[in-house]
């Protein structure tokens, strides 16, 4: 058997011989002198993530004051809000649903990351139907020029709220994560002919 293989194996060198000098035949004058060398290999090195930017949420006015501040010099970066306390998808603190109704009308997208044990959607349902009536919180916050400033810091942002399922079964919040809004495609903008 080993014979067999031998005899095979020569058939297959004395034809790739034939067809390494049927190349050199048809290859150009001086092809010849040119000396192949095996490439080396590169390596590029890998820039991590920039750690995001993590702000305290405390419910008074220098809490968005510090935020805009964050939100504004951050880039490309992420800013994370991160509570002391846990907030229930239900109940998510006025000053917190003002900043998501700007995101959201500024063209931001409110994304929500599941816990990573979740069972079953239904509190994750709760706080995307909570986010339907937003909306009415911008009439009452347009005019002061604190809030135009919050508005300026989310323009071009969007927000995962990130939930945590507590070892009780309930689910909060754990944190909101500001990220920079990717650029929108030339497929997603109206042309200006309609």
């Amino acid at each position: 058997m080993s014979t067999v293989i031998s005899a095979k194996f020569a058939v297959l060198g004395l034809l790739a011989s034939a067809s390494i000098a049927a190349n050199a035949q048809n290859a150009a004058p001086g092809a010849e002198d040119i000396v192949t060398k095996p490439v080396e290999p590169v390596s590029v090195p890998i820039q991590p993530a920039p750690a995001p930017i993590v702000v305290s949420f405390l419910d008074f006015e220098a809490f968005d004051d510090d935020l805009n501040a964050q939100l504004k010099k951050a880039n490309d970066r992420s800013v994370e809000v991160e509570f002391y306390s846990p907030v229930s998808p239900n109940a998510i603190p006025p000053r917190i649903e003002r900043r998501l109704a700007a995101l959201r009308k500024e063209g931001g997208q409110v994304g929500i990351v599941q816990p990573q044990n979740a069972s079953n959607t239904r509190s994750v349902m709760a706080v995307v139907g909570l986010f339907s009536g937003l909306y009415n919180f911008m009439k009452t916050f347009e005019a002061a020029s604190n809030e135009r400033a919050m508005v300026n810091s989310v323009k071009d942002r969007d927000v995962d709220l990130v939930l945590e399922r507590t070892d009780q079964g309930s689910v909060i919040i754990r944190k909101l994560v500001f990220k920079k809004r990717p650029p929108a495609s030339t497929a997603d903008t109206p042309s200006p002919t309609g």
